[in-house]
């Protein structure tokens, strides 16, 4: 039996090379695949807005263009909801999503406060080991654009949300949402209420679990995937 392909999606200010500890626990089960966002990782700095509406069209083209539709989606953080967003506006290019501390519910006043981390003057003084980690990531004379970018897109996405509320009962694939019960930027009320209303969803919280990719238990989280994943089954 062939591995079923399993694509990986990363997060904002992140790249598909964070996610090499995971594939390697998930190579023996799955095909793995990844994408690198516009304007991340090796890729040129953002030459235009950033739009999630953008991001769920380059998941999209992605799978068109590997032939991999329908694909199964593990998304971290703007990665899940890119893949939730492409699901609902593209049916038949994703068979099931797992997201991981996906930011699920988005105002002008949660898009504000998530912005004002995202100055380079700031994070160099404040956080110089992580203004570094984004130099070498993205290359330094790039990450500055990136942040001013990514703060854009978080602006328009908290005064129009690509998803609300009226979109979850139409996404009807298989959905698992993980969400840490440290998690500073997710809230568990906001995956709780998307959970309910996805028709075809599960909810996992991993205790003792932060935010940041790097913090969370890579042996979890590819234990998660492979019961959930490898299933052919729908959600009960």
């Amino acid at each position: 039996m062939s591995r079923p392909r399993l694509l990986l999606l990363h997060g904002a200010l992140g790249a598909s090379d964070q996610f090499d500890a995971l594939a390697e626990r998930l190579s023996d089960a799955f095909q793995i695949r990844r994408l690198d966002f516009e304007g991340h990782g090796p890729l040129a700095p953002p030459a235009r807005l950033l739009t999630m509406d953008r991001f769920a069209e380059a998941v999209r083209d992605h799978i068109a263009a590997g032939g991999l539709a329908p694909v199964r989606v593990f998304g971290y953080s703007m990665g899940g909801y890119a893949a939730l967003l492409c699901a609902r506006r593209f049916p038949g290019t994703i068979d099931r999503i797992m997201t991981l501390g996906t930011k699920l519910a988005w105002t002008p006043d949660v898009a504000a406060r998530e912005a004002a981390f995202l100055d380079p003057d700031r994070l160099r003084d404040r956080a110089p080991a992580f203004a570094a980690q984004l130099a070498a990531r993205h290359g330094e004379a790039h990450w500055p654009a990136l942040l001013a970018a990514t703060r854009d897109m978080l602006a328009a996405l908290g005064a129009a949300p690509a998803l609300t509320g009226a979109d979850w009962p139409a996404i009807d694939i298989p959905v698992r949402i993980m969400v840490g019960d440290r998690d500073a930027t997710v809230t568990i009320d906001e995956c709780v209420a998307a959970y309910r209303a996805l028709p075809n969803a599960q909810l996992q919280v991993l205790p003792r679990t932060p935010h940041p990719l790097e913090r969370v238990d890579v042996g979890w989280v590819a234990k998660s995937i492979h019961a959930f994943m490898a299933s052919t089954t729908t959600v009960a």
